[in-house]
């Protein structure tokens, strides 16, 4: 389809431009190592004929691109500020927050992990304890952080837990459908709304 339509609008793909653009893919994939772009095409199981027919087609496909594909339209600045006025919920970035948990799956564990927790809440404590107790696989082998927590992301119980706590206030154990929790908000990103200006 692309080599039709380019051959229906007069566009070409001129062997200067194809060997050209394989020199940019092999310098910008392979670092220039001619070795290292032979063995993908062992792997691709592709010929070099077949690897500059599929550079001829990106080439046509672009110039293509270009002539069908509008120029950049033009955007005074009173129709941006009228757009984010209108849409300036949009640009609002909610409050985030990075906390460490620990799960486990029995009250006792969740209840000795909170204690070695207030004794020592270093991030080295976090991951031994993570490390040891906590069923939360997305976390345990990342010292039980989670980063970037918004609210609504978590079941309700843990959801309330994290967005009321205060900053390295080691807080549980507390009980949720998925176990049992023990956690800490490490920091904490207020709500911004992006200015127009940016």
């Amino acid at each position: 389809w692309i080599s039709g339509e380019a051959t229906e609008r007069g566009i070409s793909a001129s062997d200067r431009e194809v060997e050209g653009q394989l020199e940019q893919i092999k310098e910008q994939q392979f670092e220039g190592n001619e070795k290292q772009f032979q063995r993908f095409l062992r792997q691709s199981e592709f010929t070099e004929e077949e690897a500059a027919e599929q550079v001829r087609l990106s080439v046509l496909q672009d110039k293509l691109q270009q002539e069908v594909l509008p120029g950049e339209p033009s955007i005074s600045d009173d129709e941006v500020e009228a757009y984010y006025a209108q849409n300036e919920q949009q640009f609002v970035q909610p409050e985030t927050r990075n906390v460490r948990v620990i799960l486990t799956s029995e009250e006792n564990e969740a209840t000795d992990a909170a204690d070695q927790l207030r004794d020592d809440p270093s991030p080295k404590t976090f991951r031994q304890v993570a490390r040891d107790v906590s069923i939360d696989e997305a976390t345990k082998d990342r010292g039980g952080l989670r980063e970037g927590v918004v609210q609504g992301q978590s079941e309700p119980a843990l959801d309330e837990q994290i967005f009321t706590a205060q900053p390295n206030e080691i807080v549980g154990p507390f009980e949720t459908d998925s176990g049992f929790y023990v956690i800490r908000v490490e920091e904490v990103a207020q709500e911004r709304t992006t200015p127009v200006s940016e």
